[in-house]
């Protein structure tokens, strides 16, 4: 179920080849709205809710699963689009994984442990897409550059 959802996100790493800035900022903003979905989905919001118990427990290793087949493997899909952002000249940072962590962040701000506690977000699809359009011009404002 953990791979299933994970599959849901989408990192956009097909379209690398042929990189420009519109592009780029197509697959960030596809990847960090279907993200988003994904999270806030019910079965993200228990899967996690059981995860981040079960890793309390000592019982078993569903958080490393979660983490591995989640978080873990959107960043390996991710950090080679950022690389090839860097690569055409569109993206400027010394360690991709850095880089990653940030357009997580402000992709995610508070929004998964809201859910995660209780809070009755309701997400729909434009609030979506509007919120992932935001998180991609920050990471830009802060990462990006004009090619030169």
């Amino acid at each position: 179920t953990v791979r299933w959802q994970a599959s849901r996100v989408h990192a956009g790493r097909e379209a690398v080849g042929a990189l420009d800035a519109g592009t780029l900022r197509d697959i960030l903003r596809d990847f960090a709205a279907s993200w988003l979905a994904v999270i806030a989905s019910r079965t993200s919001v228990a899967l996690n809710r059981i995860a981040i118990a079960d890793a309390g427990s000592r019982k078993s290793n569903l958080g490393g699963i979660v983490l591995a087949n989640g978080r873990f493997a959107i960043g390996e899909r991710v950090k080679p689009v950022l690389e090839a952002g860097r690569a055409a000249g569109l993206l400027a940072f010394d360690d991709s994984e850095a880089a990653f962590r940030t357009f997580f962040g402000l992709v995610g701000r508070d929004i998964q442990i809201r859910l995660l506690l209780g809070d009755a977000l309701a997400l729909d699809a434009a609030e979506i897409r509007s919120d992932a359009a935001r998180a991609v011009e920050q990471f830009l404002a802060l990462y990006g550059q004009a090619k030169p």
